[in-house]
């Protein structure tokens, strides 16, 4: 028990405080595993984008050293508490706007039932029907952020459709979605001065990782070194396909 809670309980012995309840872990091992695991697998994604990574950068999760582990999880631990946390501060602000909402529909109500005449009293009638249709439309146009209680609770969410998926080397460019959901067409990266070998060698170990949750490494669909192309595939995931062009996710 904290000191808070000890000088709480002092003031008011009759206050029962679980004190199992309050000091339950934040996050169960099972997550801060998952939460490291994702740390450590942006790390190597980072670190294969770099011209010279260094052989410790791409150590994976399994052969890291417990104490580093832990960083990771720390890390990973913190993302998800601001996640929460910011979620949580979002959901409080919809449900404060519902209230206000409800709140104006009734007082109108309240002044239509007073006693007026019988036109002011239709007209006030009116008035507070559309109020409500007005609030209920607002709220279905606009949906509630999805309350996820660490990242690895909550789902990839669905490729937008777009254009093919395949990558055709004789085209001018490749297809890029941009953020509000049109795509554009952007030409091949230049590939000069990334030896074909390297570029060979670096496809293969970003496929090989093994993605969290699936417990296999993927394999090497495509390797194309002259537009820096590198696809790979996990037969188990939600999208199991995913394609890199000079390290940029395309799919």
């Amino acid at each position: 028990m904290t000191d808070a809670k000890k000088y709480a309980k002092m003031l008011d012995p009759g206050n029962s405080i679980d004190e199992e309840a309050e000091d339950e872990p934040e996050f169960t091992d099972e997550e801060l595993e998952s939460l490291g695991r994702q740390v450590r697998d942006a790390w190597i994604t980072w670190a294969l984008t770099q011209p010279a990574p260094k052989p410790e950068w791409l150590i994976p999760w399994e052969h890291m050293e417990e104490r580093f582990r832990e960083v990771d999880r720390q890390i990973g631990a913190a993302i998800a508490r601001d996640i929460r946390e910011e979620n949580r501060i979002e959901s409080e602000r919809e449900q404060a706007a519902r209230n206000r909402a409800v709140e104006s529909a009734v007082m109108w109500k309240d002044r239509a039932m007073r006693p007026r005449s019988q036109t002011g009293a239709w007209a006030l009638l009116f008035l507070t029907l559309a109020t409500l249709v007005l609030v209920l439309w607002t709220q279905q146009s606009i949906p509630a952020p999805a309350v996820c209680p660490t990242p690895v609770a909550c789902p990839e969410a669905p490729p937008a459709a777009g254009p093919p998926a395949a990558i055709s080397a004789e085209a001018d460019g490749f297809w890029v979605e941009l953020n509000d959901g049109s795509y554009e067409t952007r030409p091949w990266p230049d590939a000069s001065r990334y030896p074909a070998e390297q570029f060979t060698a670096d496809c293969s170990a970003v496929c090989t990782v093994e993605r969290t949750g699936t417990g296999a490494p993927g394999r090497v669909l495509v390797i194309d070194p002259a537009h820096l192309v590198c696809v790979c595939f996990h037969e188990s995931g939600f999208r199991p396909v995913e394609r890199w062009i000079n390290w940029e996710r395309v799919d």
